[in-house]
């Protein structure tokens, strides 16, 4: 995460600054931050361990890999250092070797590079690296009809008696300009063929002593030698290809040397579902294991003192193992490396070994978007315990398509849905949890491309809906929406077939219900006409009649003073019958038509409405509608009217022509309605805040996605968006901090926190920014703040509590100086100490003020605007008196607000 300076206001530095010995708190200040969601790209084919004279590095070859940034570039050669990835040379890059052309070693890629300029593209096949540049060896060859066809797969140095000599084979037909196709040596000035060549691809060689002295063995799809048969596997002797032990059953793609104890085997690697891996026993081949895919690369390593042969390839058992794309072998055993690689469809084409400074590692190369719970797309590091994170992942941003909120435990998160497969470090596909201060998945995340959030208690262990559609990377083609029911994600479709745009939590008379909008087709039956609601086991149609003759793109639940009624927008022109312009609204019985509608669409197209959103400018709670429309009931309002239960209203002066989503975020200076879409090719700004009746430039990007949202954690309401931070370095998310809070937390009893000399008194230490641990909660109690001191709304929130247990809310106006033994935990709050009231925990969660409570500035004499600097804190009976005796109560930490 990335964050960039702002500057803080001279008066709440002062305040701030009076408050030693305790560390000053760190205000809220409006800042963008950027977060790391990363997707697939990039795919890594061989890794090298070579020094070109800047020191050890492991060299990296693929295809369209990227280090990651708004101006990356792609390359098919990298050198890495332990650091960050360093991209060479363009290209595809399947083989790295060293080889010494007469001035010391340098390394050798083999793979396919173009030259000059499409359609009489040449290609180089292999190039030589002096540590300051490259270049081909030999002259181009011709133009490529097909680029798959014709690379280089292998390379090898090996002298055969007349000297030491390079090695390259693979699916070419010409080589430095000479037809020589598959197998070719360096002879120092020219590429010239190797015996009587071999009749097809080469895809892997190794240096093999028999006992009869070493030989190049070559690993393909060959048959023949001239006439001599060499059934996939054949060695070098000098003079000419020999068969190798009656040869190999199917094509085989890796080659390696392991001695498990009893001397060196050759083994290879097939590409066969039943038997992928063979071993050379004197002169007979024999299978070592069985498997349900192919093996690809072979790799002697040793960590920790143990060598063992490293498996690699696209399958997920090997000898009765569950492995997914690679594994350990002892010469008797296979052993998973973790969970292994994961994505969609995850391989491993590349393995090698390297130290990157903690120590010996194994790394994985392929086409994958984690190592164990690491996401560490293409390229990850396992150092004989667990998984290592190649940072930066070869990866660019994955766009987010939808927010939403869910409480865990209590505690809520922000969700974040998007084509990613990563959030931070953590692997999340599509979907991931920010609690304000780290990621967390969900369960393994979904195969759904979410468009929409809901969290919704249907009774049968519904916590959170995910609607939308096939995600286009391996993900179920007809999953529409899908439940996360505690322990995994439940595809609840049910005969739903298009995507769903919308989902909407509303009690129209029964009770809570969840409803969703979208793309269904009302030819089908009732029950896809647009919209529908789930009783806990179906989904029901909504009214009687046909339902929207069009698209529905947004609902939302709005109560205008008469009870609240479900709100429907899209592009239709009638529901059930009824004639309704791009907007209606359900009464619980029958669908009606809202004031006129939506008119006079922008560009030549219908009106359309795209969002709906619930905002409260300082008139009351008002219905906000963004679109493609110039009027509503009427009136002039562009893209964006409010709709109070009387009629429409223009949003503001200056609205924009066309909105696309919007938002209602809370900042130190009041609620703010955020808009974004197209306001005109030339406009500065294509995303504006409504501001006092008048719509005002705050980004010059168009944002596709905006959300409101307090993890209660990071000291006020932060507006999350799909674009990047300004300046940083790609990431498709980042939040703007909206300063609701004047304040930060403080006083954490995690032995971190510098300005808390005194230590939780039986050792109970707890987790980081919380109070000491207590009984039921090793972590300790968590107080956050939520709401904004201008608005007077701020809420004080304990969680991590007991499960039912008295909490008192303290403020108090003073620090006690680092700290003192409370009960079980630790006080820093001091001075005129004011109870601000008693509550009873639920769920081990409790919040002031409750529901006849006066707010925390009225009860604890903080008027708003007052400048005064107040500090609050939550105790609680803990559970268990034998947890920390004699004591029977503990403490969270505490939080400093200036009112």
């Amino acid at each position: 995460m990335h964050s960039h300076s702002s500057k803080r206001t001279l008066a709440l530095l002062a305040t701030f600054a009076s408050l030693a010995p305790l560390a000053a708190a760190q205000l809220c200040t409006q800042d963008w931050e950027s977060f790391s969601l990363l997707g697939p790209r990039g795919t890594v084919n061989s890794l090298f361990e070579h020094d070109d004279g800047s020191g050890n590095a492991l060299f990296v070859g693929g295809v369209n890999m990227t280090n990651g940034g708004p101006a990356a570039t792609t390359f098919g050669i990298a050198r890495w250092h332990g650091g960050a990835l360093e991209g060479l040379y363009g290209g595809a890059t399947n083989a790295l070797a060293r080889f010494d052309f007469g001035a010391g070693p340098e390394l050798v890629a083999g793979g396919a590079y173009t030259t000059g300029v499409a359609p009489n593209q040449q290609v180089d096949l292999v190039l030589r690296w002096n540590g300051t540049a490259f270049a081909p060896l030999g002259p181009p060859s011709p133009p490529m009809t097909n680029f798959q066809a014709n690379q280089v797969r292998a390379l090898a140095a090996f002298d055969d008696g007349s000297g030491p000599a390079l090695y390259a084979g693979g699916t070419f037909q010409y080589i430095g300009g000479t037809n020589i196709p598959f197998v070719a040596r360096w002879n120092g000035s020219a590429w010239t063929p190797v015996g009587s060549g071999l009749n097809n691809s080469v895809w892997d060689f190794r240096v093999f002593d028999d006992g009869a002295g070493a030989r190049l063995y070559a690993a393909g799809d060959f048959t023949f030698s001239g006439a001599t048969p060499t059934s996939r596997i054949a060695r070098w002797d000098g003079a000419s290809w020999l068969p190798v032990a009656g040869g190999l059953p199917t094509q085989a793609r890796a080659l390696a040397v392991f001695d498990a104890g009893t001397g060196p085997r050759l083994h290879a690697g097939l590409a066969s579902n039943t038997a992928p891996l063979w071993r050379l026993d004197g002169a007979v081949w024999s299978s070592v294991a069985a498997a349900n895919g192919h093996v690809l690369r072979l790799h002697v390593e040793t960590l920790q003192g143990t060598p063992r042969l490293f498996v690699g390839g696209r399958f997920t058992t090997i000898g009765g193992t569950q492995a997914s794309a690679i594994a350990a072998f002892d010469g008797a055993s296979f052993t998973a490396l973790d969970a292994g690689l994961t994505s969609s469809l995850p391989i491993c084409n590349a393995l090698g070994g390297f130290d990157r400074g903690h120590g010996r590692e194994l790394f994985a190369g392929g086409s994958f978007l984690a190592a164990g719970p690491v996401a560490s797309a293409g390229l990850a590091g396992w150092d004989g315990q667990g998984w290592r994170p190649f940072a930066p992942s070869l990866s660019t941003g994955g766009a987010v398509t939808a927010f939403g909120r869910f409480d865990v435990r209590g505690e809520r998160r922000l969700v974040v849905a998007g084509q990613f497969w990563a959030a931070g470090a953590i692997a999340a596909r599509h979907l991931a949890l920010w609690d304000g201060r780290e990621w967390s998945p969900l369960g393994g995340g979904t195969g759904l491309l979410a468009l929409t959030l809901a969290s919704y208690d249907d009774g049968l262990g519904g916590t959170l809906f995910a609607g939308g559609g096939y995600d286009g990377a391996g993900g179920p083609s007809n999953h529409y929406v899908e439940r996360w029911n505690g322990t995994a994600w439940d595809d609840v479709s049910l005969g739903l077939v298009a995507f769903v745009r919308a989902l909407c939590v509303h009690d129209d008379g029964p009770g809570a219900a969840l409803y969703a909008a979208g793309n269904m087709s009302p030819t089908m039956s009732q029950l896809f006409a647009h919209v529908t609601r789930w009783d806990g086991q179906q989904w029901q149609p909504v009214g009687a009649g046909p339902g929207a003759n069009g698209n529905v793109r947004a609902l939302a639940s709005y109560d205008d003073g008469n009870g609240a009624q479900l709100y429907a927008a899209g592009e239709f022109t009638a529901i059930d019958g009824v004639p309704a312009s791009s907007i209606a609204r359900w009464n619980g019985t029958s669908w009606s038509a809202v004031a006129g509608g939506l008119s006079d669409g922008t560009g030549g197209w219908p009106p359309i409405a795209f969002a709906l959103s619930v905002h409260d400018a300082g008139a009351g709670p008002g219905l906000y509608v963004a679109g493609q429309f110039t009027r509503a009931g009427g009136t002039l309002t562009n893209g964006v009217a409010r709709f109070d239960g009387g009629g429409w209203h223009a949003s503001g002066a200056g609205a924009p022509a066309e909105v696309y989503t919007l938002a209602s975020w809370r900042t130190a200076q009041g609620p703010r309605l955020v808009v974004s879409g197209y306001v005109g090719a030339t406009a500065p700004a294509k995303t504006l805040q409504l501001v006092n009746g008048a719509w005002q430039a705050f980004d010059t990007r168009q944002m596709s996605a905006l959300f409101g949202f307090d993890s209660g954690a990071s000291g006020g309401e932060a507006l999350w968006t799909n674009v990047d931070a300004p300046a940083n370095d790609g990431g498709f998310l980042s939040a703007l901090r909206g300063c609701a809070l004047d304040g930060a937390p403080y006083c954490a009893g995690d032995g971190a926190d510098a300005a808390v000399t005194i230590a939780c008194p039986c050792g109970n230490t707890g987790g980081a920014g919380r109070g000491c641990a207590n009984s039921v909660q090793p972590l300790g109690a968590l107080l956050s703040v939520v709401g904004a001191t201008a608005a007077d709304d701020v809420r004080l929130v304990g969680t991590g509590m007991p499960l039912t247990a008295p909490c008192v809310f303290l403020k108090g106006d003073d620090d006690v100086a680092g700290g003192a033994v409370f009960g079980d935990g630790v006080r820093c709050v001091g001075g005129n100490l004011i109870r601000l009231g008693t509550l009873l925990s639920s769920s081990g969660s409790a919040s002031y003020p409750g529901p006849t409570n006066p707010s925390v500035a009225t009860r604890g004499q903080t008027p708003p605007g007052s400048g005064l600097l107040a500090r609050y804190q939550v105790y609680f009976r803990n559970a268990a008196a034998v947890f920390c005796p004699p004591s029977l109560f503990n403490v969270g930490n505490g939080w400093r607000l200036v009112w």
